[in-house]
């Protein structure tokens, strides 16, 4: 999407061949919220998650409930125990895999989806090989996140040799900036950004593995996959690291779709997409009908000109965040 240094080589690939929005936003630059949204179809107002750690309501109505009733099997591989089915995040879900206190890095959960689609589960996961209904599965990754922890040899690529800072990629540290309790240089900004360019790097070489898996099982060429993300990442703008704030780098979120075959590959569409129309768009293209009273709307008609339906163009973004997540008042339009 413009980025001058080459963090993405696998993605910016995969993404040339699919059809890209370069606006998606999301509603809430933190994970439940936002993966509400992403489930439900539904703005945070409308579902009333917030914040981490919230319960999910129980008449939040989420759309794999749908794919479910439509015949599909519905499987999701979670990273991290922040969107643990002990909050109801599992609901609608055949099968939703346990989540460790401790997020399990992209190798992980690609051993646990190559078990799975291959037919060699381990005891209580699901084998696809004994399945004949069709599959829609939620792959989730935690990485790239804090804690910066990229991989050795990448890191090297990105950072400057010479830093002797005091940057070490934790949480806590970065929090402590955002509550203006450190004081970090401009060496510093930079080392974090290096950080996380590291990061995406680390996971865009893991990301080509389980698409190497993908492509050896036959699902690449006979599904149609999204990539998103459900928040973006402020890198020291307005004084603030990682995500959270309504700001736009933590709102701004990747979204593409690609289809078999590179159907419409290379296609870029500026309309706004919030992650909201994700699920909605999918279920358009497999005919499952949208259930009343959600905020998504599908992209189909945006992607696809010969299919039925028109697209309304969005004349606002919806998105929710505290004015203040640290011990000042920041301004989103600084």
């Amino acid at each position: 999407m413009g980025y001058e240094r080459d963090t993405s080589p696998f993605i910016d690939q995969l993404a040339s061949r699919s059809v890209v929005f370069n606006r998606a936003y999301t509603p809430r630059s933190t994970t439940v919220p936002a993966f509400t949204s992403l489930l439900s179809g539904c703005h945070p107002n409308t579902h009333g998650v917030i914040e981490n750690g919230h319960n999910l309501p129980e008449n939040v109505h989420f759309l794999s409930e749908d794919f479910r009733q439509a015949g599909f099997a519905t499987w999701a591989v979670p990273s991290a125990r922040v969107i643990g089915a002990q909050f109801g995040m599992g609901r609608g879900f055949d099968y939703y895999a346990n989540t460790p206190a401790i997020p399990h890095p992209a190798p992980r959960i690609i051993e646990r989806v190559q078990r799975i689609l291959t037919g060699s589960p381990w005891f209580g996961e699901p084998n696809y090989i004994e399945t004949d209904k069709p599959l829609f599965l939620l792959i989730h990754f935690y990485d790239p996140h804090t804690e910066y922890t990229p991989d050795e040899d990448i890191r090297a690529m990105f950072s400057d040799p010479a830093y002797d800072g005091i940057i070490d990629g934790t949480a806590k540290q970065l929090l402590e900036y955002n509550d203006y309790r450190l004081d970090l240089t401009e060496s510093d900004l930079r080392e974090v950004r290096d950080l996380y360019d590291a990061e995406i790097r680390t996971f865009d070489r893991n990301l080509e593995s389980l698409f190497d898996l993908l492509t050896e099982t036959g699902f690449f060429e006979n599904s149609a996959i999204v990539f998103t993300a459900d928040h973006g990442e402020n890198l020291g703008e307005h004084h603030f690291i990682t995500h959270g704030q309504p700001y736009e780098k933590g709102l701004h979120i990747p979204l593409f779709f690609h289809f078999p075959g590179d159907r419409m590959g290379g296609t870029e569409i500026d309309a706004t997409a919030e992650l909201t129309d994700v699920i909605p768009t999918l279920m358009d293209l497999m005919k499952v009908p949208l259930p009343p009273g959600i905020d998504g709307r599908s992209l189909l008609p945006l992607i696809n000109a010969d299919c039925d339906g028109e697209y309304r163009e969005r004349e606002y973004l919806y998105a929710i965040g505290h004015p203040t997540q640290s011990g000042r008042t920041h301004s989103v339009f600084d």
